[in-house]
């Protein structure tokens, strides 16, 4: 039934009766206004297969648009297009397409539109879907659908505004998606995608996938929008520099670009590379994103003064190898770096302090990567944390106040884990790292090295030449040494073994 905006009724509707003759001039009113809209309604109704068929209508937001209340909808399987479940006309064909529309739905307690498991043509549109945020409930879900658009809908404080899973042909145009927890539009292990118009504030997109194929095959063009700046989307492209002024870059299947000069902040993610190379990232901010900055197999980047600030990961390697993160910013988020399945990468002058879970962190299998020259301080859990992994070095970094630690040592409280697997926490050379709660004593050469080892939490990792200052000193060289001076040193180091193993283990 078509809604008659309240605004445009005469006055004396809303008033009281005052003489009779305003009442039959009110009655009059009335009746023709009816009659009018019974008219209307006759013509823009034209009944289908049992369905309705609405009039078209302009885009409108949600402040000037009437919408009318339903339920959460869920479609499981073609069958699932039903009047009960939200559509309002059409049979499901290209030039028939099933049409859900007009609905205010909340979203509060499950998914407010899902649709899964359907090839026929639908159309969503002119919905609004809000409040799903609450408990971590979606806006608009398609789950293995094919031959959908999305249109109109704003999606308002969900867990994400749209979200594509497994999905083909699908166009997405004209959305508006506000203050999603996870993303606007999310697309996973999806191909051929259409985004345009799409209107994003305080989130954006992300692609997620196992092929490349699943994140080149979309059509995203700078008329969809972050924070009211253009989405940068490029694919199987190399040599370009991204313009400035972007609300939001992803690289897919790249060569040779350039980033810099960004402030890709206040989006779901600021800036994506996926299966790209060779691609240099410089002097940006990333912060109040869900991720600042993802890498996902790709390879042989740079990552340098970025700041990457308050997002739920800092930066993200995953599938990733031979990239340097260098002086970068990633501090008070969830996890300041964190490399998942990665190998060969150098994480060098970064400082990763005041993040609510880890500073570094190694997730799963990750092997031959170096972490050094760090400033890692005040992270709630370990300053460095490796689960999982094996060859890796960490050496010269700065650990203060991590996990809990105070300025002496507790088991209870070790500032880096080590789960892992022939993991070195010094360099070759004879040079650890500085920990707050681990600096004396220094009483035997060589000078400014802690005389026993640093216990390592998860394993029987140590680290065996502890610093005793935040500037490491330098170690003396043993060549062209006289034999007296030799022998003198070769008695003080099998004193100082001595002592270490009458220390008790960790």
């Amino acid at each position: 039934m078509p809604m008659i905006d309240r605004d445009y009724l005469p006055n004396g509707v809303r008033e009281e009766r005052r003489v009779s003759s305003h009442v039959i001039v009110l009655a009059l009113i009335v009746i023709t206004v009816l009659i009018l809209g019974a008219v209307t309604g006759l013509m823009v109704h034209i009944v289908n297969n049992g369905k309705t068929q609405p009039a078209e209508t302009p885009l409108r937001n949600p402040a000037g648009m009437l919408y009318t209340a339903h339920s959460p909808i869920l479609i499981s399987g073609n069958a699932g297009f039903t009047n009960y479940s939200g559509v309002v006309w059409g049979s499901g064909t290209a030039s028939d397409p099933y049409i859900i529309a007009d609905w205010d739905i909340n979203a509060s307690t499950t998914d407010g539109i899902s649709v899964r498991d359907t090839d026929a043509y639908f159309i969503i549109r002119d919905c609004y879907i809000h409040n799903g945020q609450t408990n971590l409930m979606g806006g608009i879900y398609l789950f293995r659908c094919a031959n959908g658009t999305l249109s109109n809908n704003t999606c308002l404080n969900n867990r994400y505004g749209v979200e594509l899973a497994f999905s083909r042909n699908i166009n997405i145009t004209g959305n508006t998606c506000i203050s999603n927890y996870f993303g606007g539009i999310d697309m996973y292990f999806s191909r051929d995608i259409t985004l345009s118009n799409n209107v994003l504030s305080n989130n954006g997109i992300f692609i997620d996938g196992q092929y490349p194929s699943e994140f080149t095959a979309y059509d995203i063009g700078t008329s969809n929008t972050v924070n009211g700046k253009p989405i940068y989307y490029y694919s199987n492209q190399s040599g370009t520099t991204v313009p400035g002024g972007a609300g939001e870059i992803i690289l897919a299947n790249c060569t040779g670009f350039i980033i810099e000069d960004q402030n890709l902040s206040n989006a779901t993610v600021g800036i994506e590379l996926a299966f790209s190379s060779d691609i240099v990232i410089n002097n940006s901010e990333c912060s109040n994103d869900f991720y600042g900055i993802i890498l996902l197999s790709s390879n042989n980047s740079t990552v340098s003064n970025i700041k990457c600030s308050n997002n739920e990961e800092g930066m993200l390697l995953a599938y990733s190898t031979n990239n340097t993160l260098w002086n970068n910013n990633c501090s008070r988020n969830l996890d300041g770096i964190q490399l998942a399945f990665s190998s060969n990468n150098t994480l060098s002058n970064n400082n990763c302090s005041s993040n609510e879970g880890y500073g570094i962190a190694l997730s799963f299998s990750n092997s031959n990567n170096t972490i050094s020259g760090n400033q890692v301080y005040n992270n709630t859990g370990y300053g460095v944390y490796i689960d999982l992994g094996s060859n890796n070095s960490v050496w010269n970094n700065t650990f203060i106040d991590n996990n809990g630690a105070g300025d002496h040592y507790d088991s209870n409280y070790p500032q880096a884990y080590d789960g892992g697997t022939n993991n070195s926490w010094n360099s070759t050379d004879g040079y650890g790292n500085y920990w707050s709660d681990w600096t004396t004593p220094d009483a035997v050469p060589p000078w400014g090295i802690v005389d026993q080892p640093y216990n390592i939490s998860g394993s029987s990792s140590r680290d065996f030449y502890p610093l005793t200052t935040t500037t490491p000193v330098a170690i003396p060289e043993f060549e062209m040494v006289p034999l007296v001076v030799m022998a003198l040193l070769g008695m003080i180091v099998l004193a100082g073994e001595t002592k270490r193993k009458k220390r008790p283990g960790p």
